[in-house]
């Protein structure tokens, strides 16, 4: 039974080491480990097929060759320590091990580092010689290494992840370490019974657990089938490996022991092939016979995946029927979605439907047979397999809801308990079937447009909401701001019958009231401009252009105050946007900026435009954007106010409305952009304002435009 345990735990490792690589093929420290494994692999298979050699020969050979994954063991460990641990700083001895590692390899093929044969009852095992006495000074330095590196990673780390990642690596490398340096000791006539030889089992055991609970080496682990599968295979082997041993025990000579290593491998490879390969040649061959199908699943996937990305409800819908009904075929395709007010089911996007027919105007209501029937089974509704369920009375009234509708499967679009809208399909193109797949992928497709379209509608409620509660804030604002001015103008109305024959006394009210007037004036316009959804206009636009126009406006301003202006342009490509109200965000901003340099002694507007590649603009990632920075060194704003400088009627100065940054703002919404601020007090201010660089990037809200308007 002894010659069994190295081949057990040699199978038990490289399995370790295969599942370990293909789990993440690029990393360093996977990779690393792979070739660990491939070393103990050698080491272990070697020393079995020398236990069952029948020459001297033959087993000086195969011991020799055990040491071509031996001498690698260590340098491979204190690799492993020093990627693992992150550790910087120890290249050159981590060079020297490899070299020396190299040196090794090829003294272990000369009579210098093993020689002939010491034998035990257990089998034999070649002398060490001069150079492998200095080997093992060589594997145990770099032991201390690997241990020293992973204990200080364990001490220094504060994640409690790694801590128990670098807990299990030391003890899964010192049970390896404690129980296989033994199996040196045969070589300097110490006759230990091959004990060390299961280590490779339990250091796999240890291991795999960490694997599976600490997600060793970036290895996040769900159980599934091909690891159901290989534990198995392993057991099988393991009991195939049993019964070859009790029929060599109780039948000396039943079995030439010289197949048992061909046939073991095959086995396993065997079970590999069901296990990994033969599912791939599978969905290999399903892929060359029907590439065509998968080609339209693909289609369908990626395009179900990307719902979530569009913001307009309408150019959801739209974008929808146009690709179920290219990709699948499908003449006549359509979605129905609830009017919230009336309760009946509406068209709101189609392609194919006949305008004359009266198909686009058509409605379905809510109480009508086919919603109920939708909304009570949940699944599809097929017109040519729906009278084996439904009595004939039913379907007339079914037809009657879709007449006239070209209608062969109606796909519920439910959203929790709700049906948020109907997708109807007409029969295919040259009156093809729809497949099981077809009706799976249709189904997941239409949850994922049904929570789609429920979350848009959330999210312009919550517009409109917001919207409301502005007006609520402009209200207030507006009686607040215009109260004091008519109160000046009350009192001099009042006084003016008395006092009218005072000239000094008309002078004043001319000129206090003209000024009061005008503040009205001003706010009335503010607001109007902030309450008005005003369309922006929108063509090519070159933000370098808008910000040099901008500055000559604010010459004077500039001169009188003098302020020192930075420009710092990047190479931009023009947007789409309106120029003019552009122009209003950066006059507001820069003419923020300074009069809050009022009390500086160098005043500095730093003006810095650049491309950015990746950002996240209202939401939509990894879009590419145009970025402008403003900087001023003046006074800079509390932190406390940080997040109201954009509300209407918030101000921190003497003079003004407050109205300003919430026209800045909304600008920035309506060009589908965005904007932040920093402030540090006494040091200054930075707005950065994101645009999209894209023209699809720019999208609007029509229900809202026509609301506001």
């Amino acid at each position: 039974m002894i010659w069994l345990l190295p081949l057990i735990s040699a199978i038990f490792v490289f399995s370790l080491g295969i599942f370990v690589f293909l789990k993440n093929r690029k990393s360093d420290l996977n990779i690393l480990f792979s070739l660990f494994c491939l070393s103990i692999t050698i080491w272990l298979f070697g020393t079995f097929m020398m236990f069952i050699s029948k020459s001297d020969k033959e087993a000086i050979f195969w011991d020799r060759f055990v040491y071509i994954g031996v001498v690698f063991v260590p340098v491979f460990m204190y690799h492993f320590s020093i990627i693992f641990s992150k550790i910087k700083g120890q290249r050159e001895l981590l060079f020297l091990s490899y070299l020396l590692a190299f040196v090794f390899l090829i003294l272990s093929r000369t009579d210098y580092f093993v020689k002939d044969l010491f034998r035990y009852k257990w089998g034999c095992h070649t002398v060490a010689q001069l150079f492998h006495h200095i080997f093992l000074i060589y594997f145990f330095s770099n032991m201390f290494g690997f241990f020293f590196n992973i204990y200080k990673y364990y001490r220094l780390t504060n994640n409690p992840v790694d801590k128990n990642q670098a807990k299990y690596v030391f003890l899964a490398f010192g049970v390896l370490l404690l129980m296989g340096s033994p199996a040196y000791l045969p070589a300097y006539k110490i006759p230990v019974s091959p004990f060390p030889f299961p280590a490779g089992a339990i250091f796999v055991s240890i291991l795999g657990y960490a694997i599976f609970k600490y997600r060793l080496m970036d290895i996040n682990i769900i159980v599934g089938k091909g690891i159901i599968y290989s534990a198995i295979s392993l057991s099988f082997i393991s009991i195939y490996l049993l019964f070859i041993f009790i029929l060599n025990k109780f039948f000396p000579g039943f079995i030439n022991l010289k197949y048992v290593v061909p046939s073991t491998l095959t086995l396993f490879f065997g079970m590999m092939f069901f296990v990994f390969i033969l599912p791939k040649i599978k969905s290999g061959t399903e892929w060359l016979v029907f590439r065509n199908k998968y080609k339209y699943l693909d289609s369908l996937k990626k395009f179900s995946k990307e719902l979530s990305f569009i913001v307009k409800e309408e150019e959801l819908l739209e974008q929808t029927v146009r690709n179920i009904s290219s990709i699948m075929g499908i003449p006549k395709v359509a979605i129905l979605l609830k009017n919230e007010r009336f309760g009946d089911y509406e068209i709101k996007a189609d392609v194919g439907l006949d305008e004359e027919k009266g198909e686009k105007d058509k409605k379905i209501p809510s109480e009508s047979k086919l919603v109920s029937w939708l909304i009570k089974n949940r699944m599809p509704f097929i017109r040519g397999e729906i009278s084996k369920v439904i009595s004939e009375k039913d379907i007339e009234e079914i037809d009657k809801d879709l007449f006239p509708l070209d209608v062969s499967i109606c796909v519920p679009l439910i959203f929790r308990d709700g049906l948020v809208g109907i997708l109807t399909l007409s029969e295919k193109n040259l009156k093809r079937v729809f497949s099981s797949w077809d009706f799976e992928l249709i189904e997941t497709l239409a949850k994922d447009l049904a929570m789609a379209i429920s979350y848009k509608r959330l999210e312009s409620r919550i517009r409109q909401a917001d919207r409301l509660i502005s007006l609520g804030t402009l209200a207030a604002g507006i009686a607040h701001e215009i109260r004091n001015p008519l109160s000046s103008v009350q009192t001099f109305l009042q006084l003016l019958p008395e006092k009218y024959n005072d000239e000094d006394f008309r002078n004043n009210f001319s000129r206090i009231v003209s000024k009061d007037v005008y503040r009205i004036e001003k706010i009335i316009e503010s607001v109007l401009t902030l309450a008005r959804f005003n369309m922006p206009k929108f063509f090519p636009v070159d933000i370098n252009e808008v910000i040099e126009e901008t500055l000559v406006l604010l010459d004077n301003d500039i001169k009188k105050n003098s302020v020192k202006v930075i420009k710092s342009f990047g190479d931009l490509p023009t947007i789409k946007g309106d120029k003019e109200q552009l122009k209003q965000v950066f006059l507001n901003i820069f003419l923020n900026g300074i009069q809050a340099m009022n009390n500086s002694n160098e005043r500095i507007l730093k003006i810095t435009t650049l491309l950015k590649l990746d950002s996240v603009i209202q939401a939509d990632i990894n879009k590419k954007c145009v970025q402008i920075e403003i900087t001023d060194n003046g006074h800079g704003i509390e932190k406390k106010f940080l997040s109201r400088i954009f509300d209407p009627f918030f101000t921190t100065k003497h003079t003004g409305t407050g109205l300003g940054l919430a026209i800045v703002h909304r600008i920035v919404e309506e060009h589908k952009g965005s904007i932040e601020v920093t402030s540090e007090l006494n040091k200054g201010t930075t707005f950065y304002i994101n645009l999209p660089v894209d023209l699809e990037e720019i999208k609007f809200y029509e229900q809202e435009e026509k609301l506001w308007n």
